[in-house]
């Protein structure tokens, strides 16, 4: 689960979003930030010490097992994803994924890629049942849900 993959010039690495370094912390919120104003265009960006506060206080029984795929230069995120679950009796069998692509590089097969990753991992932890969500701002990920035989509805 912590193979770092080259495609080309773009690399998918895992993302430690406990102990990642300043300059990692700085590019997943700008990442992250990005895809917030789409998807929230009301909603102000997130400061980075914000999201940075709640990635390292995370409870231990909480795992997010994270990769994203770097530009070329290793400068800025272009895709991100993460596959999470409690280590708690109840719902052993149940996943929350989220699959997040900057809108120039959709459909050029970076969700694809880290679905493989997020199933992966998935079947790693003897889990089954994975559910995810998508935005009415994105109408990409209303179409890459269905098209994984997924419920496209949005709430």
């Amino acid at each position: 689960m912590t193979t770092n993959i080259n495609l080309g010039n773009l690399k998918i690495k895992p993302f430690d979003l406990r102990n990642a370094s300043k300059q990692e912390y700085a590019a997943i919120n700008i990442f992250a930030n990005r895809l917030r104003a789409e998807q929230l265009p009301d909603d102000p960006p997130i400061p980075i010490d914000e999201m940075v506060v709640g990635w390292q206080n995370m409870p231990s029984f909480q795992y997010i097992p994270t990769w994203v795929v770097w530009s070329a230069d290793s400068s800025q995120i272009i895709a991100r994803a993460h596959v999470a679950w409690l280590d708690v009796p109840e719902n052993r069998h149940l996943v929350q994924f989220r699959i997040m692509v900057l809108p120039e590089y959709r459909r050029q097969g970076w969700a694809r890629r880290l679905l493989a990753l997020i199933v992966d991992a998935t079947r790693h932890e003897n889990r089954h049942t994975m559910f995810g969500d998508t935005s009415e701002h994105v109408p990409a990920g209303t179409a890459f849900m269905e098209r994984l035989g997924g419920c496209a509805k949005i709430i």
